[in-house]
């Protein structure tokens, strides 16, 4: 924007001051905004007295954690975007490792210990580089003792989503329990049924904006074979999440298109963040 940046680094308390006496368009960029304003009223403070100035001023705020209290979230009046940046993608780190690793065998060693780590930075993949440099030895021989976390995530080429309630447009509770795999949020259509570790949650049957879906959920009678000797219901033949009891009756969740009654959900189904546990790794270099 060809305008002077001002770097704010730890908190000042004549800033508002300051910079409303400059005669002249600026940036005021705010470095780990959570350690400097961990009160949010101190940065609305200085941002509202700087407002009555005739001249332009863009607020620039980083942070490690998204420590913005609700007075500043939902109001573009006061932060107009949000960008979050998350893992690296698996052909940035790839292209990393091509310019700074020196052994080229180590590549295959280096993508699978990368790819296990529980993030990924640039500053973390230089760095473990770096050592594999240092000693020309594989990382996978030094990433146990390594000051870098790894993840027990399992890969998979599914969708990890959250499915939450919905009512009047807002989030009321989690629905289930469990993560549920899909393909993609994008790929649910009308008709797609949604199921997750052999138990049937719902068919899609209506689609909205923001990811809201309309759920038909069937439920089947429990037959003979789902009691006992002695009349008692075996619950442990299903999923809890599969199991409804009403009217001291015990109902089995279906699939069928002509249960036995159904119910209906309005849902928000949420993508879980994306990590390196979906990081593409060929199947060889897995152990």
């Amino acid at each position: 924007m060809n305008l002077p940046v001002i770097i704010v680094d730890a908190k000042y308390d004549a800033l508002s001051s300051f910079i409303s006496e400059l005669q002249q368009n600026v940036v005021i960029f705010i470095d780990e905004y959570e350690k400097i304003y961990k009160e949010d009223s101190d940065v609305l403070t200085v941002m509202d007295g700087i407002f009555k100035s005739e001249y332009k001023h863009v607020f620039l705020l980083t942070t490690n954690d998204l420590y913005i209290n609700r007075n500043m979230l939902q109001r573009p009046g006061r932060i107009r975007y949000l960008k979050t940046y998350e893992d690296l993608t698996p052909d940035v780190v790839e292209e990393i490792i091509d310019d700074l690793l020196i052994n080229k065998s180590h590549k295959n060693d280096c993508i699978n210990s990368i790819s296990k780590l529980q993030i990924i930075t640039v500053d973390l993949v230089k760095s473990i580089i770096q050592e594999v440099n240092i000693h020309d030895e594989a990382p996978s021989k030094f990433m146990d003792f390594f000051n870098v976390k790894g993840s027990s995530s399992t890969y998979s080429a599914d969708t990890q989503v959250v499915m939450y309630k919905v009512k009047d447009s807002v989030i009321t509770k989690e629905l289930y329990a469990d993560n549920i795999c899909i393909d993609s949020i994008k790929s649910l259509r009308i008709g797609s049924n949604i199921w997750w570790d052999e138990v049937f949650y719902g068919r899609v049957v209506d689609k909205y904006p923001n990811d809201v879906f309309k759920l038909s959920v069937g439920y089947n009678m429990a037959e003979l074979d789902d009691y006992d000797d002695e009349g008692v219901f075996m619950k442990d033949l299903y999923h809890e999440d599969a199991i409804m009891e009403k009217d001291g009756k015990f109902y089995i969740r279906t699939s069928s298109n002509k249960p036995d009654f159904t119910e209906t959900y309005m849902v928000h189904i949420k993508e879980s963040p994306k990590t390196h546990v979906n990081y593409k790794v060929p199947f060889s270099m897995i152990y």
